[in-house]
């Protein structure tokens, strides 16, 4: 004859262990979860391309303006030099008007690279910032969630050792029957309280009630299949 209400006691500890497991999953998921910045950092590795892109064109354009201007502050020093035939000198005008002329286009090109460098640089700074106080939020929160799985963790402990005492103390072949049935549902005992099935809620016939009070033989609830357990 199974213990019923040996198996009773021990259906109630496994339950709340399956709670507290479940709890225990949820938390590792949350904290394997990534927290955001994964994202943030991708995008922040996107702009800051593009800001270097746009450094190194205006690095560029800073070398061409200087080289224009260096090859005016020569020419210049050509013309006030004095010595040359007025045919030279026009020559030597010409050829500082057009560098001049070159500069000019060259030193607005470096100010639209200063430009544009500066707007790239606006979103990398913004950013930067999101990271920092989305890792200081999530550093919170996993700090918080660490310590509430060492709470569920050593709630599990607990439950567990109800659980080993319990079954320490029923027999083995109720133990193997249990055992069994729990593998396909995690609720195998059903008590009966006037004449309802906890599990499933139904009104069960009198004499199935009246056989499982006899406590002589396994009787299950017709719906939910569950061994009855009349206390």
């Amino acid at each position: 004859m199974l213990d019923l209400p040996g198996l009773a006691d021990l259906q109630a500890v496994d339950l709340e262990l399956d709670g507290v497991k479940q709890r225990l999953g949820a938390l590792d998921a949350a904290l394997a979860v990534a927290s955001g910045l994964d994202a943030i950092e991708a995008e922040i590795a996107v702009q800051a391309a593009q800001v270097q892109d746009a450094a190194q064109r205006r690095r560029e354009a800073e070398a061409t303006a200087a080289v224009t201007r260096d090859k005016i502050t020569r020419e210049e020093q050509r013309l006030y030099a004095g010595g040359s035939d007025a045919r030279e000198l026009q020559h030597l005008q010409d050829e500082v008007a057009a560098l001049q002329r070159q500069a000019k286009t060259e030193e607005d090109l470096l100010l639209v690279c200063m430009d544009e460098e500066e707007t790239e640089r606006v979103p990398l700074t913004y950013l930067e910032a999101l990271r920092g106080a989305v890792a200081e939020g999530w550093d919170a929160r996993a700090k918080a969630l660490r310590a509430e799985r060492t709470a569920a963790a050593s709630a599990a402990d607990e439950v567990q050792a109800a659980v080993d005492e319990i079954r320490g103390e029923l027999d083995a072949d109720s133990l193997a029957a249990y055992d069994t049935a729990r593998k396909r549902r995690a609720r195998v005992i059903s008590r009966v309280q006037g004449g309802v099935c906890a599990n499933c809620r139904l009104t069960l016939p009198t004499t199935l009630v009246a056989r499982a009070r006899r406590g002589m033989e396994a009787v299950h609830g017709p719906n939910c299949a569950c061994l009855l357990y009349v206390p």
